[in-house]
């Protein structure tokens, strides 16, 4: 009987803890990720929500659909919005933590080629009126630079594509 009352108890007190936890409560399992090392991880998250927290450097004004955040000495992380709302430029010097999810842009070689032909080819450019030969030609240049950029990124990088990451954000707090 000394042997039972042991066992016994020890199944009362283990009903009791478990009985007693509510199963409803949910957990958050969203991975925090900092923003020094973002990028160097971002990939393993592609499609994944994360937190990320950091200071807000800048808020693109054009829109206000985009902002970038850092962390001490260390690169930013761009940061977008896709809903309708824009990003308030006061946020700007601001300490936030983003929940989102981890968006992945692939550039390829072919990528790349497809830009320079574009630009050789311009066909929008051209059929808006309102854009003056000037303007054209400066889309043009600009669109040759950067694709030359790209293509000795890519060339540097020793990789058979360039991966930039971003976090499209589905709640944003700022930290007081």
């Amino acid at each position: 009987m000394k042997t039972i009352y042991p066992i016994s108890a020890f199944f009362v007190f283990a009903f009791i803890l478990f009985a007693c936890t509510n199963p409803t409560e949910q957990v958050d399992l969203t991975q925090t990720i900092n923003v020094s090392n973002f990028d160097s991880i971002a990939g393993n998250y592609i499609e994944k929500q994360i937190i990320i927290k950091g200071t807000v450097s800048h808020v693109c004004k054009h829109g206000g659909k985009k902002m970038f955040i850092f962390e001490g000495d260390n690169d930013s992380v761009l940061v977008k919005l896709t809903s309708e709302k824009a990003f308030d430029v006061a946020l700007e010097g601001s300490d936030v933590q983003i929940k989102g999810i981890v968006k992945a842009r692939i550039i390829t070689s072919a990528d790349i080629e497809k830009m320079e032909q574009d630009a050789m080819n311009k066909p929008e450019e051209e059929q808006n009126p309102e854009h003056t030969e000037k303007h054209i030609e400066e889309v043009h240049n600009a669109t040759m630079e950067q694709a030359l950029e790209l293509k000795e990124e890519l060339k540097n990088s020793g990789k058979k594509q360039l991966e930039y990451y971003s976090v499209e954000v589905t709640e944003l707090k700022e930290i007081k």
